[in-house]
């Protein structure tokens, strides 16, 4: 779990510098209610942030644990990529025959 974290910290960091709604949201905050209510506003940020990382961690390695070499699984990933590469095939085909 730790490398994975320790893996996951470059792209956090890129993704910690894009701008989005929530950066509006904070802007806005600290220049009509001040700097303390925006400090609270960043800091209940960083904590869903947190939250929700670790709920998704936890959730997608109990899930991986249980599917797991499950056949089922294996037979329903290969259809999908034969009608996915049917439908590709066809769609090309299509297009060179115009």
């Amino acid at each position: 779990m730790i490398d994975d974290i320790l893996t996951a910290i470059p792209f956090g960091i890129i993704l910690a510098f894009t701008i989005g709604p929530v950066f509006f949201v904070l802007l806005e905050t600290s220049a009509t209610k001040g700097f303390t209510s925006a400090l609270i506003f960043d800091l209940g940020v960083i904590l869903a942030d947190i939250v929700f990382i670790l709920l998704i961690f936890k959730s997608t390695d109990t899930l991986l644990d249980k599917i797991k070499d499950d056949p089922k699984l294996l037979v329903f990933g290969g259809v999908l990529l034969i009608i996915y590469g049917l439908i590709s095939f066809i769609k090309t085909s299509n297009h060179f025959a115009l």
